[in-house]
């Protein structure tokens, strides 16, 4: 049981606040279309204030990633923020940690997959203030950005440690030293949402493609969303061109090409062109009968075909002939 005094103690501010209630000026009137328009104001200046802010890091992130010196720079600078900041002899063991990693930091693959991570959250970032701003994607430079990492994999994959450079390309950018260093975390991380609305590892360029660029030119209907397809076969095509890996020659002939076919067919009919959309399905499920997607390609064919000869889609269009 709670002592006397408590209780007491309790009656008497409830008292207090009682009279202070009853004392109080009558509060003014709610004017709330007033409220809601400052309310608007606030958000906006807000929003206005993260796009800066967000662009000011992406310019840095860019310029940055020009150099290996630069780009290093900012790397070392990183490390040291969250790793050897907070505790007594940091600054000894920052001092080891360099000398254990002069020949990582040296090293041309990893400075050509540091600066690709630079330049994927440079352009994250970009496509973030974008989205605040009501502006679609930078998708110029997303498309450079795919063209030059797919031509660098000879140069990523020359030696080093690979490890490291997984880690660069193939984890999460939010996870990465960087973005913890510049607190940007939960920023990446809400508008990846897990890579579903935008890739969340620099290194993946087939889902860079298809999350980064035809995700949003769908919604917009973009026509050039056809040539995002063409694009990703000949870059595929010209990966394997130079190597000798003839079962991931056959492979991607045989299965890659004929599913980025299925897909441009898909944004085909998106786009309209029925037609030549279904067209291009009966040739692949009659060209690749033993492809791995095929059951899901007689579905949805004849799903496209059952719709064709439905009433609804007979009927003609209200106020036509």
């Amino acid at each position: 049981m709670f002592p006397k005094f408590v209780f007491f103690g309790v009656a008497f501010l409830w008292s207090t606040v009682a009279v202070v209630a009853q004392n109080a000026p009558a509060a003014p009137p709610i004017d709330p279309a007033a409220l809601l328009k400052e309310l608007l104001t606030l958000q906006n200046t807000q929003k206005q204030s993260k796009v800066g802010q967000l662009s000011q890091l992406a310019k840095m992130f860019q310029d940055a990633s020009r150099t290996d010196g630069d780009a290093g720079r900012l790397y070392v600078d990183s490390v040291k923020t969250t790793d050897f900041s907070s505790q007594m002899g940091d600054a000894k063991r920052m001092q080891d940690w360099r000398g254990r990693s002069k020949d990582l930091l040296d090293n041309k693959a990893f400075q050509a997959a540091l600066r690709f991570h630079l330049r994927y959250l440079a352009l994250t970032l970009t496509a973030d203030a974008n989205a605040k701003a009501g502006t679609p994607p930078p998708y110029q430079d997303i498309v450079a950005y795919v063209s030059d990492l797919a031509q660098a994999r000879t140069v990523l994959n020359s030696g080093g440690d690979q490890q490291a450079i997984r880690e660069l390309l193939e984890r999460p950018i939010s996870e990465g030293k960087i973005a913890k260093a510049q607190g940007i975390k939960p920023d990446l991380e809400q508008f990846t949402n897990g890579g579903k609305t935008w890739a969340a590892e620099a290194g993946n360029w087939p889902q860079i493609l298809e999350v980064d660029v035809r995700a949003p030119m769908r919604l917009a209907k973009n026509p050039k969303l056809l040539d995002v397809w063409q694009f990703q076969m000949k870059l595929a095509g010209d990966q394997l061109a130079g190597g000798r890996d003839e079962n991931g020659k056959v492979n991607f002939t045989q299965v890659e090409v004929p599913r980025m076919m299925w897909g441009e067919a898909q944004d085909m009919a998106l786009l309209g062109h029925t037609n030549e959309a279904i067209g291009l399905m009966v040739k692949l499920v009659k060209g690749y009968p033993q492809h791995p997607d095929f059951q899901n390609w007689i579905g949805q064919l004849t799903g496209m075909l059952q719709e064709m000869q439905s009433p609804a889609a007979k009927a003609p269009a209200a106020g036509g002939s």
